[in-house]
């Protein structure tokens, strides 16, 4: 029997589709990565992460797709290229423009007319993989960080969450707790996160306050992770970066990606607008 053809997705439908799958071409199941950047170097990371529950992301994101529904123009995304494979993060970063963002862009700029999403912004001593601007603005509002295939490693970030007990008001006593255990504990930058986990918390933490945003997402193709520092205030007088506390916890929403996941273009969606409504 005939392979059938593809199967035409539009901007609409792809919310409800999944990514294409992609062939891993790296040898390293998971490769290392390092904090190059002196500021990332130089940046004290959270200690623990609380989780976020992705519902609360795709919820605002199918709310934004709603409002525009009607007057997005009928356009389809780019068919699967087999001539695609994930051996570098280029190739990602390839792979992420055509099939995530593409659609993405289109929904925001549907809500928000002459909004901005620009490669390789460097600005006060970082540079991002993809920003995201308001109209005229040269101030990132939410920052993406694409990796190699392979990078982010779930068991490294499951070891630096913690959770708070359900039913209490102040949770207070709970949170100095594991603060203290991350600093007299022995573990390395008094943080719970650990070997990528580290240096991507570390990055995320170094850029959110180089561009004063709270929402950082890093994406590996194989994993979602929408960063949220919660403590981090982005409204304080104090403008100089290397003075501000980036918090002792932040709050992540962890999404694995996979072949009946359509999960992923919601949450990014849902992500970047509540950051442009919070900016």
């Amino acid at each position: 029997m005939a392979n059938q053809p593809e199967p035409l997705v539009t901007i609409v439908d792809s919310f409800s589709s999944a990514l294409p799958q992609i062939i891993n071409g790296n040898p390293d199941e998971h490769p290392l990565t390092y904090a190059n950047g002196k500021t990332t170097q130089e940046t004290e990371p959270p200690k623990f992460w609380l989780r976020k529950d992705p519902q609360e992301w795709i919820d605002i994101g199918l709310g934004g797709l709603n409002r525009v529904r009607a007057v997005l123009p009928m356009e389809y995304l780019s068919l699967h290229e087999s001539a695609l494979v994930h051996k570098t993060e280029g190739d990602v970063v390839r792979s992420v423009a055509l099939y995530l963002l593409h659609p993405i862009n289109q929904v925001l700029s549907a809500l928000h007319p002459g909004f901005t999403c620009r490669s390789e912004s460097a600005s006060n001593k970082v540079r991002t993989d993809i920003g995201f601007f308001r109209p005229a603005s040269d101030d990132h509002f939410a920052i993406v960080e694409v990796k190699k295939r392979g990078v982010i490693v779930q068991s490294e970030f499951d070891a630096a969450n913690r959770q708070l007990s359900e039913g209490r008001h102040n949770h207070r006593a709970e949170i100095n707790q594991y603060i203290e255990e991350a600093l007299s504990g022995g573990y390395r930058e008094r943080t719970f996160f650990g070997g990528n986990s580290l240096y991507m918390i570390k990055q995320a933490a170094a850029y959110a306050k180089q561009q004063n945003t709270k929402y950082v997402a890093l994406f590996d193709w194989d994993y979602l992770v929408l960063v949220y520092f919660e403590q981090f205030d982005t409204r304080t007088v104090e403008r100089n970066p290397e003075r501000r506390d980036i918090g002792d916890f932040c709050r992540i929403s962890f999404i694995p990606n996979g072949p009946s996941v359509v999960d992923i273009r919601r949450a990014l969606l849902g992500f970047v607008l509540a950051a442009y409504d919070d900016a």
